[in-house]
């Protein structure tokens, strides 16, 4: 199937074009950072053929993942090929995603082989036992971590580790 026209905001390119095994996506509400992922990653799984973990670090049902948006995102570009299932998104081609809590299962995430890609979402509220154990669990080769978030502190575990460390290169 083609891929669809995106539109993805001229700040958001660099992140999304380049490899890289972080991707930190910061900014407020209406910042179009979480819509941009959700339309990458499925053009990546459609493409790629490849599986993708969606993660937030309290989600006590689907309703609370990304599941939802990735499904309206489907239906707006028009995409082929997906299905969407209560709890899963699968390509005709072999493109996956699943979804789960972090907070309540962690120690789950270290068996989810074969993943090429992470997304965590609202990760600012990630716990540093949560970044602890997702960094080395994705390890395919060209493997990347999405994170997106709204950060409100310069102390939670997210901010220590993605953003304080690199902020003179940020301002």
């Amino acid at each position: 199937p083609s891929m669809p026209e995106m539109e993805i905001p001229d700040k958001l390119i660099p992140a999304v074009v380049t490899p890289k095994r972080f991707k930190v996506l910061i900014g407020g509400r209406g910042s179009a950072k979480s819509t941009s992922t959700a339309d990458v990653l499925l053009a990546k799984a459609q493409a790629e053929h490849c599986k993708v973990g969606c993660f937030r670090e309290y989600q006590n049902s689907i309703e609370d993942s990304v599941h939802s948006l990735l499904d309206s995102e489907i239906a707006r570009l028009m995409m082929k090929g997906y299905h969407v299932g209560k709890s899963f998104i699968d390509h005709s081609e072999g493109g996956k995603f699943r979804f789960r809590g972090l907070a309540r299962s962690i120690q789950s995430v270290k068996s989810m082989d074969g993943f090429k890609y992470f997304w965590i979402e609202e990760s600012q509220f990630l716990s540093a036992e949560s970044i602890k154990i997702i960094t080395p669990t994705v390890r395919e080769e060209g493997s990347e971590i999405w994170f997106t978030g709204n950060p409100m502190s310069s102390a939670d575990p997210f901010s220590q580790r993605f953003i304080v460390p690199y902020q003179t290169e940020l301002e």
